[in-house]
């Protein structure tokens, strides 16, 4: 399901929803809900972009930030990742749609823009909340990291019959330890209860 019980911090009470992913009907509704270019921002830029390369990629929100117009390539997105006081450049495969929407959203910055998004990360959560509040979800439960977390339960239960899967995954993350990536093989609800219906009483 989209969430499990659990008591975040900051809030009170022992019922609250904790969402721990973002599901792709959870992920599609709050996009929808996002608009391109917020009214009288001081930095407009195309806000549905930026969230839609969270959710096609896996990619953490401060590499998102960091992207460049030299990391869009044909042969796919260039993601600088920080690790242990060096910069690694991982390349990473994108659909051609995704391809299409930044080359295009290049083509409107102005001459001297070099990152593809000029938000702040406080900004782009509160953009996020926002929006999640017109898709009708508790924005007190929503968070950029959603978007990663969900794209990696999405490509699980897409990739999870072949034998490299998790490799894959890991090399897409961006993990230096599979043990990192692993944890996302916590089972659904909707997997428990499949496993249950198809046993034999």
């Amino acid at each position: 399901g989209e969430w499990r019980w659990g008591k975040p911090s900051g809030l009170k009470g022992t019922g609250a929803k904790l969402y721990p992913y973002a599901t792709p009907a959870m992920a599609q509704a709050i996009i929808a809900a996002i608009p391109e270019n917020i009214p009288h921002s001081r930095s407009p830029h195309n806000w549905r972009l930026f969230f839609r390369v969270l959710w096609e990629t896996g990619i953490r929100m401060s590499e998102g930030l960091a992207l460049t117009r030299e990391d869009v390539q044909q042969t796919g997105l260039l993601v600088h990742r920080s690790k242990k006081r060096e910069t690694i450049v991982d390349r990473l495969p994108v659909q051609l749609s995704l391809f299409a929407a930044l080359s295009s959203h290049i083509m409107t910055l102005r001459s001297r823009q070099n990152r593809l998004f000029l938000c702040k990360a406080r900004r782009a959560a509160q953009v996020l909340k926002q929006a999640a509040v017109r898709a009708g979800y508790d924005p007190r439960m929503i968070h950029p990291h959603l978007f990663r977390h969900g794209f990696a339960m999405n490509f699980i239960a897409q990739h999870r019959h072949e034998p490299d899967c998790m490799v894959r995954l890991q090399k897409i993350l961006g993990h230096k330890r599979i043990e990192t990536t692993m944890r996302y093989l916590d089972p659904s609800f909707a997997d428990l209860q499949a496993d249950i219906d198809a046993m034999a009483f």
